[in-house]
């Protein structure tokens, strides 16, 4: 009896076939990889959204510097631009 060795190629493998040879032909098994890289656009995807809050003319930088008034104490205590300034950063 003589050993021979038979070669099989398997062009598109699923990890669940490469899991089940590797089970049955140990280290006989070998995977010349034709592609080692995967490009991320093909595994990694961003889908960002934004609360509408955060995308509101209230917090743009234009509007929190409205806030920082010359004077602001010539408006009453209970008007917000009175302590308008006080509630946000100026540096965002």
């Amino acid at each position: 009896m003589s050993l021979q060795t038979r070669t099989v190629t398997i062009s598109s493998i699923t990890p669940s076939l490469f899991d089940q040879l590797r089970r049955e032909h140990g280290e006989t098994l070998s995977c010349p990889c034709s592609k080692i890289t995967i490009p991320y656009n093909e595994f990694v995807t961003n889908n960002v959204s934004f609360h509408p809050l955060c995308s509101s003319l209230f917090v743009s930088q234009q509007w929190i510097e409205a806030l920082y008034l010359f004077d602001s104490s010539i408006y009453l205590p209970m008007d917000f631009r009175t302590t308008g300034s006080t509630q946000v950063s100026k540096d965002l």
